[in-house]
């Protein structure tokens, strides 16, 4: 008589859609991790290896029951940005301006032009000098990411962003004025 064995119930794996949820858009989304990106990079190419990451990391455990997946995906994506820049900080870093992309006006003088490309890259070399979190605070802020979404990816509360970022811009005001002070490089 052949016995019959019963085996334990197998626990079930964490929630995962195997599929895109109905209306989820990850080619709308793209676009807001891609920007995110950018602005935490400063390099088009870092930026588009960080969002596809993102993504990636979104479509391997595809987290269910989430309110908003650009907010995921947004903090995902600075996090990466945050991890690949601290690598960058213990290997020789290429400069902020490497890219080459100048958008020019047409209009403006050359005097004009020089001008606005002088204060860019002091601009761009002050957000360098901070540190991750008041880069992404700002360059977030001032990409009209509202308070929550900046929350969400700082790992803060909503109500101490404004704090958060107005200590990130008095920090970015102070490392602008002592570039202005020493001048253009040589």
């Amino acid at each position: 008589m052949p016995t019959i064995t019963r085996t334990a119930p197998q626990p079930t794996p964490p929630e995962r859609s195997p599929q895109p949820v109905a209306g989820e858009n990850l080619a709308g989304l793209w676009q807001a991790v891609f920007r995110r990106a950018l602005y935490l990079t400063g390099s088009r190419t870092t930026a588009e290896d960080a969002a596809q990451e993102t993504f990636v990391r979104y479509l391997a455990n595809r987290p269910a029951g989430l309110a908003s997946p650009l907010a995921w995906l947004i903090t995902v994506c600075t996090r990466v940005c945050i991890d690949w820049g601290r690598k960058q900080r213990r290997s020789p870093a290429e400069p902020l301006e490497a890219e080459g992309e100048c958008m020019v006006d047409p209009g403006l003088l050359p005097d004009e032009l020089l001008t606005g490309q002088e204060e860019a890259r002091m601009a761009r070399q002050a957000l360098a000098q901070l540190d991750p979190r008041d880069r992404m605070i700002l360059l977030l802020r001032y990409s009209s990411t509202p308070y929550r979404e900046i929350a969400a990816a700082a790992g803060c509360a909503e109500n101490s962003v404004g704090q958060l970022l107005h200590r990130a811009e008095r920090r970015f005001k102070a490392a602008y004025e002592q570039l202005a002070e020493s001048g253009p490089p040589r």
